[in-house]
């Protein structure tokens, strides 16, 4: 099976996302060794895979109209996306790791220091790409059951839930 990741958080730099999204791929190199992976970088990584350049920041228009057009050309079977930045031009096979729903609870004019009207378009837009990134997944992948029953949909699963 063909499968790209979304690599582009790769690492530390980008905390949460980047760590999740390095170890993950650090584990599936020890554990997979039937699928044909591709990461998707914004440059070269330590990895065993195989690596496409994509010079598109996460959460861009750039991203949007970019990421489809590299997918396309590389046709995975399935992709994976470890955040909620899906294009929304990309109709193949994908899965989404939705770490949290923060910006749902927390919204609204005082948790930005941008112009309300910049904040609020940007955020009827998250709200759209969240909304085509959780319907159209064939999987969704959640750190806990509060995440997971917030979601209410029956494709998520629940990857770990700390005692």
């Amino acid at each position: 099976m063909k499968i790209v990741i979304d690599a582009r958080f790769w690492g530390p730099k980008h905390t949460g996302l980047g760590i999740y999204t390095q170890k993950l791929v650090e584990n599936l190199a020890k554990i997979d060794h039937q699928n044909d992976y591709t990461l998707l970088v914004r440059q070269k990584v330590d990895s065993p895979f195989k690596q496409k350049i994509v010079d598109a920041d996460a959460y861009s228009l750039k991203e949007q109209l970019v990421l489809p057009l590299t997918l396309y050309a590389l046709s995975p079977d399935l992709v994976h996306f470890p955040s909620i930045n899906v294009p929304i031009f990309y109709f193949g096979k994908y899965v989404v790791t939705v770490h949290d729903l923060i910006k749902h609870d927390s919204r609204g004019r005082e948790t930005t220091t941008k112009d309300p009207l910049i904040y609020w378009i940007k955020y009827l837009v998250y709200r759209c790409v969240f909304w085509w990134a959780t319907s159209f997944a064939k999987a969704i992948m959640v750190p806990s059951n509060e995440v997971k029953k917030r979601l209410n949909k029956p494709n998520v699963y629940v990857t770990y839930e700390s005692a």
